[in-house]
């Protein structure tokens, strides 16, 4: 599963979303503790990735079973860059 956010930073769109690769499809969720700003050329700061990780626990006990989680980047052009993280 690959989580994202849907919100807009320096004209970066990021959507949240539970991706189930056994299915092929995506379910939009919301998660209001996902990062809000600050993104750096798709990488993540410290405190980002801490804010994403308590998302991604309180996403597990909601009964989220992830594969992965990971942000997705889509800019303009459609180009999707995924950074993934540990939780």
């Amino acid at each position: 599963m690959i989580l994202c956010r849907r919100t807009k930073i320096r004209g970066v769109e990021i959507d949240l979303l539970v991706y189930n690769r056994r299915r092929h499809n995506y379910t939009v969720i919301e998660v209001k503790s996902v990062i809000r700003s600050h993104w750096e050329r798709s990488y993540l700061s410290e405190s980002q990735k801490k804010r994403l990780q308590r998302a991604c626990r309180h996403l597990l006990l909601l009964g989220v079973q992830p594969l992965s989680f990971a942000i997705a980047l889509v800019d303009e052009d459609k180009n999707i860059t995924f950074v993934t993280l540990e939780y």
